[in-house]
């Protein structure tokens, strides 16, 4: 299930378009959007964008008071995400196309909270971002630096799972890195499905915060969404969906602001969208995640505008392929080129009897300057001629019986 119009992994690639247009496997398509109430401004704007019309999508939108345009529209877009949170509309997501403005929303969003009381006794964790490198530049040394991050996903050449390690050096093609005891250890590159490459980056957790889990361990699940109850001594957060994350689970991060995709699948009563530029795929995933509402801020809508550019699918190695022609297209093929013959052929005939009647008019002034016994040079030059118009006729009408038998 699907939509080739949303966003798609980057490692899969177009899969799904490929199983349509290449496999023809038979499927079922759901025509109508539930997620919007129909008969909406809202469900309107959706559906054309869902028909591949982003742009058209994006020009209704900008008729209503969906859309904000403000320098500061990181600062706006928290505060009405944080006034839409405070009431009683229900679930409220906010979507930004980049990790900048997703960490500079967040940080005014948790400013605020912070003030009003509803995020208490916060302390500092060593977080692991990950770079969400492809499988194949994980397994090649050349694309590491050092001082990057390395966490273990599954336990493997001695690295036990959920252990987090730095890179030390770069010796050929290895990667060594330094474990929390000092030991120095190549990565096992030829298993790169079993770990993640990323960096360490600092962040403020308190109780009342939001947080977006991102990775699967033991009960913790990528993706999930909850909110810290209570932090233990040892560091131990407890959420208030009955989780637990241990200190030795670190690949977390606030989740107030998702990216698009992240976004995707989620469903929340409200939407907000906060950005400087996004393409119709984005788009179009972001703005659809609301049941009953949207909002858009941007620093300047003409660029945003502008800025969209359509996304295109992605060739694969499949669409390069040249398919043989199939039967019905080599006869439409040969019907064509035959075609094209007749009409030579047909052009052929008119000119050859253009030079006939030509021919029998030049007979006709020779017997006329024979009987008047005009000079002997000009009858001569006129059976010249007659003779040399035959040639070109005889010639005519045999290309035309070769082009009638092709």
């Amino acid at each position: 299930m699907g939509d080739t119009r949303q966003i798609l992994s980057v490692q899969a690639g177009d899969w799904f378009r490929l199983l349509l247009d290449k496999a023809k496997c038979p499927m079922a398509s759901i025509d109508g959007i539930i997620r919007q109430k129909p008969g909406t401004l809202y469900h309107a704007i959706v559906t054309e964008m869902a028909s591949g019309r982003v742009r058209s999508g994006l020009q209704m939108l900008e008729k209503t008071s969906a859309v904000n345009e403000m320098p500061r529209y990181c600062e706006a877009a928290a505060r009405h995400y944080v006034e839409l949170r405070a009431s009683a509309l229900g679930s409220v997501d906010l979507v930004a196309p980049t990790w900048h403005e997703n960490y500079a929303i967040t940080d005014e969003i948790r400013k605020l909270l912070k003030e009003s009381g509803k995020i208490q006794n916060t302390r500092s964790y060593e977080v692991f971002d990950s770079s969400r490198w492809e499988v194949a530049r994980k397994a090649s040394a050349r694309h590491y630096e050092k001082g990057q991050a390395v966490t273990f996903i599954r336990s493997v050449g001695g690295f036990a799972q959920g252990e987090t390690v730095q890179v030390h050096d770069i010796a050929g093609n290895q990667v060594h890195v330094q474990t929390h005891d000092g030991r120095i250890a190549p990565v096992p590159l030829t298993r790169p499905h079993s770990f993640d490459v990323g960096q360490i980056r600092s962040i403020d957790v308190g109780v009342g915060d939001t947080i977006l889990l991102r990775k699967n361990q033991w009960r913790l699940v990528n993706g999930h969404v909850s909110t810290v109850e209570s932090i233990a001594g040892d560091g131990t957060i407890h959420l208030n969906s009955g989780l637990t994350i241990p200190p030795t689970y670190r690949t977390f991060t606030h989740g107030y602001c998702l990216t698009a995709f992240r976004s995707q699948s989620r469903t929340a009563e409200h939407v907000i969208v906060a950005g400087t530029s996004m393409d119709a795929r984005s788009f179009y995933t972001a703005l659809s995640r609301g049941r009953t509402g949207c909002d858009l801020f941007v620093p300047d809508f003409k660029v945003f505008k502008e800025q969209m550019a359509e996304s295109l699918p992605r060739p694969s190695a499949t669409d390069l392929i040249v398919q043989p022609p199939t039967h019905e297209e080599r006869m439409k093929a040969i019907l064509v080129h035959a075609q094209e013959h007749v009409r030579n052929a047909r052009d052929m005939l008119t000119e050859a009897r253009s030079i006939e009647e030509g021919i029998q008019g030049l007979a006709t002034h020779a017997k006329d300057a024979w009987r008047n016994d005009l000079p002997s040079f000009r009858l001569h030059y006129a059976l010249r001629f007659c003779h040399e118009s035959m040639r070109r006729l005889n010639l005519l009408q045999h290309h035309e019986r070769q082009s009638t038998r092709n």
